[in-house]
């Protein structure tokens, strides 16, 4: 294993495993284009909230 440092971050890389193979997105472009939409919607309430005053969590 190899040591990395980030900042103030430190993790071990494993050099004997590859990492899993990453299959292609199948699904039709309408459903691609649909996610997309939810999770851009989803980001910007988040970003909302967070901005939001007397924001807590």
């Amino acid at each position: 294993m190899a040591p990395v440092y980030v900042h103030e971050l430190r993790t071990e890389i494993s050099e004997g495993t590859p990492a899993p193979r990453v299959e292609p997105d199948r699904r039709e472009p309408g459903a691609q284009a649909e996610e997309t939409i939810l999770r851009s919607a989803r980001a910007e309430w988040l970003a909302a909230r967070v901005a939001a005053e007397d924001f807590d969590d």
